[in-house]
């Protein structure tokens, strides 16, 4: 499948050396919007700034979505005390899916650290 694939491009080290902290706020939320509205000359960081905006946009509309999805509630009563509980099929998803965009906050982080402009997989082809 093509959303798995990861695209690199080459980097000039001097200027990810340079940047390199610039480029780590780039995938901590709410941080983000520092290097993305901060105008630099720096293609590393404009590129980090870009895919962790693009991470945390998504991370808002899961927050949204997570938010309404717990609250639907199933009852269960047992001798007579009746106790509310998200159901499985709905907390089991919302968890992989924390997982899997923390994995990519991760993977963000090791690309800066390693100083490179590879894409984050499945979100890294979207914009």
């Amino acid at each position: 499948m093509d959303i798995f694939k990861v695209k690199e491009e080459k980097v000039d080290l001097e200027d990810a050396t340079g940047n390199l902290k610039s480029a780590i706020l780039s995938y901590i939320p709410f941080l983000n919007l520092i290097p993305y509205f901060k105008k630099t000359d720096s293609q590393f960081v404009e590129y980090h700034a870009k895919e962790g905006t693009t991470l945390f946009i998504i991370e808002i509309i899961y927050g949204i979505l997570a938010f309404i999805f717990t609250r639907i509630k199933v009852s269960k009563c047992s001798w007579g005390v009746c106790t509310k509980y998200i159901p499985l099929y709905i907390s089991i998803p919302l968890i992989l899916i924390l997982l899997i965009l923390l994995s990519l906050n991760i993977t963000g982080l090791y690309n800066v650290i390693n100083k490179k402009k590879r894409s984050l997989p499945i979100i890294g082809n979207l914009f």
